[in-house]
């Protein structure tokens, strides 16, 4: 009789991931990922702007450097919000009621601010430098660069067009009408004027990007229905 040979001892087998895979084989195939550095967010941060009404507007100025804030109180402030220590630059007192919206025109024509509000008035705002050739010794002044009193009734927005229309803002109230007014040459503004453009007043508008020709969209303020006309059905 031939000697019985015991059958060699089978390996263990490897553990399998649920994929099938040998977790050893795929270790060696899929090297560890460094780990990554938690993503950041938008830095945000809240102050005290001392407004003694609500504040009904807020607007960066085109650096991202400056802020406006309109509020119920009837006035415009203009803060610093460049570093971590937020600045009052200036209040601006021009309105007799509650102040709706500001806008900032583009750098290319100075530091200028519009303003609207209930008390009907379109105000243009500009920050004059007063003082010595050093800046140390210079000194900010925001003063009313024209005010527009031609409107019935609240107006309600404000928007500066793009710069390559020139300096032209475009401003809705709720009388319906929309006022766009152009600096022709110092200290002269010209006004023309979108008469009913909406019968439940305008509460908003907004240049489009620069075309030829230039366009400009409107907001209602109450939302009109459609006549038996137009009506798809």
């Amino acid at each position: 009789m031939m000697p019985q040979t015991l059958p060699q001892q089978r390996p263990a087998a490897a553990p399998m991931n649920t994929f099938g895979m040998p977790q050893q084989q795929q270790q060696q195939q899929v090297p560890m990922m460094p780990q990554q550095q938690q993503a950041t967010g938008p830095v945000s941060c809240s102050f005290d702007t001392g407004h003694t009404g609500p504040i009904h507007d807020a607007q960066l100025d085109y650096y991202g450097k400056r802020l406006a804030t309109a509020s119920g109180d009837s006035t415009i402030r203009v803060w610093d919000v460049s570093t971590e220590q937020q600045a009052l630059l200036g209040e601006l007192r021009g309105h007799g009621s509650p102040v709706w919206q500001v806008s900032w025109a583009h750098p290319k024509y100075g530091s200028i601010l519009a303003s609207v509000g209930y008390d009907r008035q379109i105000i243009i705002w500009r920050e004059k430098i007063t003082g010595g050739y050093h800046q140390h010794q210079q000194s900010a002044v925001w003063e009313q660069l024209y005010c527009d009193k031609s409107h019935t009734a609240s107006v309600n927005s404000c928007a500066f067009a793009p710069w390559e229309y020139g300096l032209v803002l475009a401003a809705g109230s709720s009388d319906g009408s929309i006022s766009v007014l152009t600096h022709e040459q110092v200290s002269t503004w010209s006004r023309k004027v979108i008469p009913q453009a909406h019968l439940g007043g305008v509460l908003a508008v907004s240049w489009s990007p620069a075309t030829t020709p230039s366009t400009l969209a409107s907001g209602p303020a109450v939302q009109q229905q459609p006549s038996s006309d137009e009506q798809v059905g």
